[in-house]
């Protein structure tokens, strides 16, 4: 980050006044959480739409939903030497937090439908691993379980809010998220594992897209 210039002019950079430009390029990062926070919370609701839609710009500017190459997100940890169980041991590989972080942000901001295409990946991925009950992995499935049921919800308002160009997408998205999440289930049926995902399955049964959703 730079270091704080003294100006003594007060013109803008980028419609942003120089001042406040310092303080951004310079504030802890929960500092700024909260600042954001403090502003959207005591502003009216043009402002948070206001908000969000930059925020859209900008994290499709940023390929927030590009999708992970395939089989980098989990893999299967070598044995300790002298602790051969015989039993497979997964674990996340470090590319799955930033895509996780990544995706919240784009269905937080709305672009829902592209977040659920990057989660059927993440799901897809996760398939052929498995895990111990109360295992770090399996609070991580947890965790992603979350955000799919979050997601769909997200899905339904940028439906509702005329947002979606492509009439076909929403139901081809939940095509396809639906077909990951079956043959995860069935994939843990097959070796004896609990479901990681049964709550976002049964949000994604329980979405119904009509078919003429674009503006």
């Amino acid at each position: 980050m730079p270091a704080f210039q003294d100006h003594s002019s007060t013109k803008s950079l980028g419609h942003v006044n120089l001042m406040v430009d310092t303080l951004i390029a310079n504030v802890d990062e929960t500092d700024l959480r909260a600042m954001v926070r403090g502003l959207l919370s005591a502003s009216t609701p043009a402002i948070a739409s206001t908000f969000t839609d930059v925020a859209r710009e900008r994290l499709r500017r940023a390929a927030a939903t590009a999708l992970p190459p395939p089989r980098t997100l989990f893999a299967q940890v070598p044995e300790t030497a002298g602790q051969d169980t015989g039993v497979e041991t997964w674990a996340a590989t470090p590319a799955l937090r930033p895509v996780l972080r990544r995706t919240r942000a784009a269905y937080g901001a709305g672009i829902a439908l592209d977040a659920l295409g990057v989660l059927a990946a993440v799901v897809a991925d996760a398939t052929p691993s498995r895990w111990a009950p109360d295992s770090a992995l399996e609070a991580l499935l947890a965790e992603i379980d979350a955000d799919i049921s979050q997601a769909v919800e997200s899905a339904k308002q940028e439906c509702d809010a005329g947002r979606v160009d492509d009439p076909e997408a929403p139901q081809a998205t939940r095509a396809a998220l639906l077909a990951a999440l079956q043959a995860a289930e069935a994939a843990a049926a097959g070796w004896g594992g609990d479901f990681p995902f049964e709550r976002g399955l049964a949000s994604v049964q329980e979405w119904k897209p009509a078919m003429n959703t674009g503006r």
